[in-house]
């Protein structure tokens, strides 16, 4: 769930910027840099996408749009901001398609920079929580009620759908009055997977020969699902207590994720070799192998909660999240 982050009351404030200034060196070896540390009133980063040439545009709370270079460089990305909240952001071939909380989707020209912002009336009252862009540029999208993504109580109205931006034709795959669909993913055949939330458990189906077919159930909140080759794998909570525990493991072994007690939600997850690292919601991250068992898990410094993470050439690994905060961790080799 992006839950809390939406109904945190706000103030104008300038922030503390910290370029690169070094936080500490782990004792696994790894180097922790702060691109930024906002104040706690600041929005928040909520996803981040790695563009063709290295770059990386990073969104979130309130319509927030910044562009970060190889170096953790941060710039302004200048559009009509309406200050609805970011929740993804994919690149295909010269735009970037950015998903709202409130059934609009802006396409922003990464040549001229022009942005190109439509309303869907059939979302309205919408989250567009999860994005794929597939080959012909058609939008692959799914969530729910918004209000079930600002963390209120609401019948979710989950669906996933297909959407042409340039003639605005919906074509619906799945709808659910009592499901949250949370996140989308491709198997290696092309195949859409959804992972979807019905309060108490979440079930991960697979959309072949134009039904869906269920793959299994996880006990707790799926909030993210991605395929590592021909393996499952998700990350979230145990439970709607996303401030509590965190899970993350293998479909296959969906009935005995790993527990990460007062963890909080991990809500973001990214490979590297035979480790998964993810993001977790008290400023810290973690890695665990194949077998899910927990290589790494260390707390960053002043850090809060993480919603991202881009994993880079070298050992880097970029983390975005609460507050404007942007890290950097270099592993050491």
């Amino acid at each position: 769930m992006k839950t809390n982050k939406f109904n945190i009351k706000k103030s104008r404030s300038w922030g503390l910027i910290f370029i690169f200034s070094c936080i500490g060196v782990f004792a696994h070896g790894q180097t922790v840099m702060t691109i930024y540390s906002g104040d706690n009133q600041d929005s928040s980063f909520y996803h981040s996408t790695v563009l063709n040439d290295g770059r990386m545009m990073v969104g979130g709370e309130y319509g927030i749009l910044k562009m970060f270079d190889q170096y953790g460089v941060m710039t302004n990305v200048e559009y009509d901001n309406e200050g609805v909240n970011i929740i993804e952001l994919e690149q295909h071939k010269n735009y970037v398609y950015l998903a709202t909380d409130n059934s609009q989707i802006y396409r922003y020209d990464l040549g001229t920079g022009d942005l190109i912002k439509k309303s869907f009336k059939q979302f309205e009252n919408r989250c567009f929580y999860d994005l794929i862009v597939e080959e012909d540029g058609t939008l692959l999208v799914c969530g729910g009620h918004t209000g079930i993504a600002d963390g209120l109580k609401k019948v979710p109205h989950g669906f996933v759908a297909k959407i042409n931006f340039d003639t605005e034709e919906v074509n619906y795959l799945w709808r659910n009055l009592k499901k949250f669909a949370w996140s989308l993913d491709k198997n290696a055949e092309g195949e859409i997977t959804m992972a979807m939330f019905n309060g108490l458990n979440t079930d991960v189906k697979k959309l072949s020969s134009n039904s869906w077919k269920k793959l299994g159930k996880i006990k707790g909140l799926v909030h993210e699902i991605k395929y590592k080759n021909e393996e499952l794998w998700y990350c979230g909570s145990s439970n709607i207590r996303f401030w509590k525990d965190g899970i993350v493991g293998k479909l296959s072994n969906g009935k005995n994720s790993t527990l990460l007690e007062k963890q909080g939600c991990l809500w973001s997850m990214e490979f590297l070799g035979d480790q998964v690292y993810v993001a977790g919601n008290k400023g810290n991250l973690v890695s665990v192998n194949d077998e899910g068992k927990i290589i790494r898990n260390f707390k960053i410094q002043h850090a809060q909660t993480f919603y991202d993470i881009e994993l880079k050439e070298n050992g880097r690994i970029f983390i975005f999240g609460h507050a404007k905060g942007a890290y950097l961790i270099q592993e050491r080799k």
